[in-house]
This record gives structure tokens, C-alpha cells and sequence, in this order.
């Protein structure tokens, strides 16, 4: 399994690093300087690439080796993948090998069986770089190697320049590596690196490449675990959700993945509401969640806006129906704005202050500092992480629902800011609700999950509407030519607003109607 952190930075401050004087106090030896070259192979297709494998092979000094990498994940900038190495003795791909190593019948060993396969392999891009590496021990035992890499990825006639740190851990825990992240952090520009080589190669082959939106998965709960277990888990459930979109947001097309990074820095903050002083979690950290939500708030807004609210009003009255609205223009002011704020949100990701955040993100998850920095200090604390999870969890989920059912009261009457207000404890109650479903009843927590879905969902309409009626007079402000079109559309909006609250009524007494999955 390799593990690492890796961290841009500019080519112009590798001299700087490689010469600073705290790597040079932790290492173990004096640097050594080398020159490789790695060839990527797949099939034309990209087989390989399609079922999660990467291979290469690469020349390091006069030696050859081939590596496999499979699977694996990043989160808070920790790259997790599985890696198998072989030496080899010339430039070419064995497969045969390989399978060895991996096993025959192993997942990966399958794949690299299939028939033909090693006939098809071809060069697919090459990447060469120099590298200045040098072993590292840090003060609490761990090791790692650390890796200035500087030179480019080669595909056809692109390129791509190379400029990078890597940190890899061989042995020890993961803890270290944050610590060392933070303190280089500390002197130098860096920005995560979210993606690998390999990854970076492949865009270049095929810039439309589809990243994947990654959904929140069940959080799997037994009913005797304790507290500090689940906590765990929770946890690294929603940096998981978060991290999991960072390449989407950057580097992707899809309008769900700002949505769903956004979902996972809510469902983060509603885990560290849930378990208050036992996450004991630093507070400046929580000013950066609230930061990068924002960042990324104006890109959803806007696409909300775009592909949903105006999709919907041009499907109600077509092109041509009123000489003096034109909703297609409305659209592609408000996709332009859109993309204007997706670049925001992407330069957001890919920021020195996001590198920072997302370290002390994974330092504050791998380190355990939510659990080791209470041992000693608060009793009633502890006593709360050693306690059986159920019980616990069970007047805090009353409570969440006690405060839906107070802020929604008398919903048909309430005003925007009030229904804001609803929606967002419907939200708190939902992410905790599916936290805990695994130590619930099946049926009753399916259906009473359903009914908060539909309350949900006719309260964001509501919020949505609300929100493109600003956007539409800031859009008609800024360019009188769409005024009429933005008025006519605010006026429909603001015209079917009855018709919307009676079927957030509807949907409150549905939800009313179920039984709480907690209390069975």
C-alpha cells in the first residue's frame, strides 16, 4: 500500500526546499539525485484505466522496474493506493509476472489475465522528471521519504509540467505525515495535489474524461459500538464525501459535484454539532468550513438558477409565446455566470488556504485529536466516548427533531427567513438520521427518512426561488436588455408562490405522520 501527501508547488522554490534546513535536521542521510522515466501503458481503449489499474514502467539509472498501482483514494490530501513492483529487464511490460505477484486469482490478477491483453498494451504518454529524494525520520518515529520532482508528462505534442513534494510514508502512522505537511506548509507556497501523474497523463489523452460524483454511503453502525468508534467513523465518512469531489470541482464537468462537496462540508459540520465538545474540534477550523461552503455556494446557486429554475419556466411558456421575454437569453446569463463562479470555486479548492485547511483537516482525523485531546482534562467527556452509541444518540436525535417541529410551526404562514430556518434543521436532522440508520429498523427508518426528503425538497424549492429572485434583479440590473424577461420570470415566481406552500403543508403533515425511527 503506498501512502503519501503530495504538495505543487513552483519550480522557482525547489532550490529553496530542497536546501531547507529542517529537512536537512531530519534526514537520515544526504540527498540523492536521480533522473527517471516512466512509460504508462493500457490498451487503446484504455482497459486498464477503466477497471481502476495503472501501469507503468520505469527506468531508473540503467535499471528497469514495472510497477501496478490499483484503486485507492485521497482524502485531506493523503493519496491511498495499492502498489506491487517488479524489476524487469527491458522497457516492456510482464505480465505474467505480475499476475504472479498479485495473485492469479485476485481481482487484479483477473484483469491482467484477460486474453490478449498484454498484445494490446501500448505506450500511452511518458513522464521525466528529475528527483531529489532523501530519507526522513521524524521525532516520533515515523519514516518518510520525501521527493522533489521537477519535469513534465508527455502525450503526443502536449505537455505538461511536472513541479511537485511528495511525501511518503514507510513506516508508522499516518499521523506524521500531516505534522510534516503542516510544518513545510508553515514556510513555503504550496497547493494540494488531488490528482497523480498517472491521472494527469490519462487528461491528457482524454480531456472529456467523466470524474465521477461521489455520493454520502451509509455509515455502517453496529449496535453495541461506543461512542468514540462511531465518531470515527462518521467522521471519515464525511471527509471521504468531501474529498471525493475535490476533482470534480477542479477539474470536472459535472454541475453535482459542487453540490455534493458542499453536502459533505454540511454533513461535517452537523457531526461535529452532533457530538459538540467530544469532537473538540479547533474553532478556527470551523471559520475555513464556513469559508470553502461559500466558495462553492455561488457556483450551485447560479446552476440552480440556469438548468433548473429557468428549464422549468421555459418549459411552461416556449420560445415565441411572449414577444417580450426571451428565457434562452436569461439562461445564457445566468451559464455565464455560473461558470464565472465555478472558476471561483475551483480556484478556491486549489488554493494555499485549502491546502492548509485540508491538512489540518487530516491531522485533526489521523492524529485523533478529537479523542487524545480530552483524556485528561474532561471526565464527563470521556465517559460520553467509552458510552454504548444507541443510547446516547437517542436525545440528541429527539432533540434535532423537537427543534424541525418548533421552527416549522405554522409553516403556511411563515416567512422566507423562517422557512430558511425550517430547512436547515430539516437538513441537521436528516444527516444525523442517516449517521444512525444502521442501528435502526429497517422500514420505519426508510420511510420516515422519505417523508423528511419531501419536506426537504418542497422547503428548497421555496430557498431556490427566493434566491433566483435576487439573482434576476441583480441579472436585469446589470444588463437592461433581459429586465422584462427577469420581471416576467420573478412575477411567475412570485405568482405560483401560493401554490408552493400549500404543498410544503402537504408535505409537513406527511412528515408529521411518521413514526420516529429512534423511538420503536
Amino acid at each position: 500500500m503506498e501512502i503519501e501527501i503530495k504538495l505543487l508547488c513552483d519550480a522557482t522554490a525547489v532550490p529553496a526546499i530542497a536546501d531547507h534546513k529542517w529537512l536537512q535536521q531530519l534526514s537520515e542521510s544526504t540527498p540523492k539525485q536521480s533522473r527517471i522515466t516512466s512509460i504508462y501503458f493500457d490498451t487503446p481503449e484504455f482497459f486498464l484505466r477503466q477497471h481502476g489499474l495503472g501501469l507503468r514502467v520505469r527506468k531508473i539509472g540503467r535499471k528497469w522496474v514495472q510497477t501496478l498501482k490499483g484503486g485507492g483514494s485521497v482524502a485531506s490530501g493523503l493519496h491511498r493506493r495499492e502498489e506491487w513492483e517488479l524489476p524487469l529487464a527491458g522497457k516492456h511490460p510482464d505480465l505474467s509476472a505480475l499476475q504472479s505477484l498479485v495473485g492469479a486469482k485476485s481481482r487484479q490478477g483477473k484483469l491482467l489475465g484477460t486474453p490478449k491483453l498484454a498484445e494490446q498494451l501500448v505506450p500511452i504518454f511518458t513522464t521525466e522528471f528529475k528527483r531529489i529524494a532523501w530519507p526522513l525520520r521524524l521525532p516520533n518515529g515515523q519514516k518518510i521519504e520525501c521527493a522533489l520532482d521537477l519535469g513534465k508528462i508527455t502525450q503526443g505534442t502536449k505537455t505538461e509540467l511536472i513541479s511537485e513534494l511528495e511525501l511518503e510514508l514507510k513506516s508508522g502512522d499516518a499521523c506524521g505525515l500531516f505534522e510534516l505537511a503542516q510544518q513545510l506548509m508553515a514556510t513555503f507556497s504550496f497547493r494540494l495535489g488531488h490528482v497523480s501523474k498517472a491521472a494527469r497523463g490519462y487528461a491528457l489523452c482524454d480531456p472529456v474524461t467523466v470524474i465521477p460524483v461521489v455520493n454520502a454511503t451509509d455509515v455502517n453502525l453496529a449496535p453495541d459500538i461506543l461512542v468514540a468508534q462511531a465518531g470515527r467513523r462518521i467522521f471519515e465518512s464525511c471527509f471521504d464525501h468531501i474529498h471525493g469531489n475535490e476533482t470534480g470541482v477542479t477539474h470536472g464537468r459535472a454541475l453535482e459535484s459542487v453540490h455534493q462537496m458542499r453536502v459533505g462540508l454540511r454533513r461535517l459540520r452537523s457531526a461535529l454539532g452532533l457530538f459538540g465538545k467530544t469532537a473538540h474540534f479547533p474553532e478556527a477550523l470551523i471559520d475555513e468550513l464556513r469559508w470553502i461552503t461559500s466558495e462553492l455556494g455561488g457556483s450551485r446557486d447560479w446552476e440552480i438558477l440556469a438548468f433548473e429554475t429557468l428549464a422549468i419556466v421555459a418549459d411552461v411558456f416556449p420560445s415565441g409565446e411572449h414577444a417580450a421575454v426571451d428565457i434562452g437569453a436569461l439562461q445564457k446569463a445566468a451559464i455565464a455566470m455560473a461558470t464565472e463562479q465555478r472558476h471561483r470555486a475551483s480556484a478556491a479548492v486549489q488554493s494555499e488556504r485549502y491546502a492548509k485547511m485540508a491538512l489540518a483537516l487530516g491531522g485533526w482525523q489521523h492524529c485523533e485529536k478529537w479523542f487524545s485531546a480530552v483524556l485528561s482534562t474532561e471526565t464527563e467527556v470521556r465517559q460520553d466516548l467509552d458510552s454504548p452509541l444507541k443510547e446516547w444518540v437517542k436525545p440528541r436525535l429527539t432533540a434535532l427533531f423537537l427543534k424541525l417541529v418548533k421552527r416549522a410551526n405554522r409553516l403556511s404562514k411563515s416567512t422566507s427567513e423562517q422557512r430558511h430556518r425550517a430547512r436547515i434543521a430539516a437538513k441537521k436532522l436528516r444527516y444525523a438520521t442517516e449517521f444512525f440508520r444502521t442501528l435502526y429498523p429497517k422500514k420505519e427508518t426508510s420511510e420516515f427518512l422519505s417523508k423528511l426528503k419531501e419536506l426537504q425538497a418542497a422547503l428548497g424549492w421555496l430557498n431556490d426561488a427566493a434566491v433566483a429572485d435576487a439573482h434576476l434583479e441583480s441579472l436585469a440590473g446589470r444588463t437592461p436588455e433581459l429586465a422584462a424577461s427577469a420581471q416576467f420570470v420573478r412575477g411567475w415566481l412570485a405568482g405560483r408562490a401560493d401554490k408552493d406552500v400549500e404543498v410544503l403543508a402537504k408535505a409537513w403533515k406527511r412528515f408529521r405522520s411518521a413514526s420516529l425511527p429512534w423511538k420503536t
